[in-house]
């Protein structure tokens, strides 16, 4: 969770500053604000797509992918069924890499960009939770 990953932190103070019954408009108003700059800022919704949810769609297909790996390492009676299995998750993956790549043709330079922005994530996380481990 990122609230456990800010734990301890100069933003993880502040943002605990806020008060319980507030936080939600807060988070609300935030986000609002951040769409409408956003949008402002592409100048269109098709861009504003190909920035944000082809990256998030790619993590998606990442996650699906995942159970091929953990499900081989449960036990045979963990609980969880997936229907359809091993078909529907690769029927999931298949149409969405074709969307994927229809998005890439149709405005590569945007979605490129919108992938590399995502991916700058990443060191952010493994930092955080690396300065998490050694407290």
């Amino acid at each position: 969770r990122v609230a456990d990953l800010l734990d301890g932190t100069d933003l993880g103070a502040d943002l605990a500053g806020i008060s319980p019954p507030l936080d939600r408009f807060a988070v609300l108003f935030v986000t609002a604000a951040a769409s409408i700059a956003a949008l402002a800022f592409f100048g269109s919704f098709a861009r504003l797509v190909n920035f944000f949810v082809v990256p998030f769609q790619l993590m998606n297909i990442l996650m699906i992918a995942a159970i091929f790996r953990l499900r081989p390492r449960s036990k045979p009676d963990d609980g969880y069924r997936v229907p359809g299995y091993p078909f529907t998750p690769l029927v999931f993956i298949v149409v969405m890499g074709a969307l994927l790549v229809s998005a890439i043709v149709a405005r590569p330079v945007d979605t490129l960009i919108g992938t590399a922005l995502a991916a700058t994530g990443a060191p952010a996380y493994w930092w955080l939770s690396r300065r998490r481990a050694l407290r």
